[in-house]
């Protein structure tokens, strides 16, 4: 927000909607971000359906990489629970495989029904929907509702540490924003995401 990308967007003449989860981040965010063609939406209704449960579940075990292994390892020092670390390693190895990341986004596209977003794309009808933190449900519900629609999609990975870290991506968006050339990297082994479209 604190670059010039949102004020050459309005500049041209666009209308965007910054979407947050409560009116006093509203009430913050205007005192900095105030424009006519700049709109809030406050998310009060969004809920986990039993389908976002089950793959917000498995993308734990869906990626293997070390800085996965040494946080189960951490976790281990930390809570001594030797059946639930013992577990999880077994998971990951059985789970971590490309193809089987493939199947679950197919499975988590065509299956997980999650409504929350739907008002918004009928009452704003977006051209393109831009995500901030692709490893969060919320935002994922969005996603899946853009490619619903039909919409555009353009998402940042906002952190260097997050692809190797935070597990299975669940769903990709049209273009993926990076910060350098080994999350590039990172993004092509671990999420699948093709050269073209990681910027």
């Amino acid at each position: 927000m604190r670059t010039d990308i949102v004020g050459r967007l309005l500049r041209a003449g666009h209308k965007i909607v910054l979407f947050v989860t409560s009116p006093e981040r509203v009430a913050l965010y205007q005192k900095e971000f105030a424009h006519p063609n700049l709109h809030y939406e406050v998310v009060r209704n969004f809920s986990f359906t039993t389908g976002d449960k089950i793959f917000e579940f498995f993308k734990k075990y869906l990626v293997r990489t070390k800085s996965l292994f040494i946080y189960k390892k951490a976790s281990l020092i930390k809570n001594k629970n030797y059946l639930s670390y013992a577990g999880s390693v077994v998971l990951s190895l059985i789970l971590g495989w490309g193809f089987l990341r493939k199947l679950a986004r197919f499975l988590d596209q065509r299956f997980v029904q999650n409504k929350s977003f739907s008002t918004f794309f009928d009452k704003h009808n977006p051209d393109m929907v831009f995500l901030a933190n692709l490893f969060d449900a919320m935002e994922i519900a969005m996603l899946r509702e853009a490619k619903n629609w039909k919409v555009k999609t353009a998402g940042f990975v906002n952190s260097w540490d997050k692809i190797t870290i935070k597990g299975h991506m669940r769903l990709l968006p049209h273009k993926l924003i990076v910060t350098n050339g080994t999350v590039k990297k990172e993004a092509r082994k671990y999420l699948g995401e093709k050269e073209k479209n990681i910027f």
